[in-house]
């Protein structure tokens, strides 16, 4: 579905600057600028729990989590050291 917005959200700007349609192809763009964003706030939030289900269903049958695993961040280089602990 983002993928369909984004091309609407192309074809509606391509026309508006055609045609000189003016406000209203700009009204229909800002429409689909805001689908297009609340589209991909549903899938990040979809991603957000879905995936770490997924990541602990795997590990599970390892006898692991992924609440064993920390990530820490290094200051000075930006880069994340990941260790394991039970």
């Amino acid at each position: 579905m983002l993928g369909k917005l984004k091309d609407l959200g192309g074809d509606v700007a391509e026309r508006g600057h055609m045609e000189g349609a003016g406000d209203a192809a700009g009204d229909v763009a800002g429409f689909v600028r805001a689908q297009r964003c609340s589209a991909a706030l549903s899938l990040s939030l979809s991603l957000s729990t879905s995936l770490p289900a997924a990541g602990n269903n795997i590990l599970g049958r390892f006898g692991m989590s992924l609440d064993n695993f920390k990530a820490e961040k290094d200051p000075a280089t930006g880069s994340y050291n990941i260790s394991f602990g039970k």
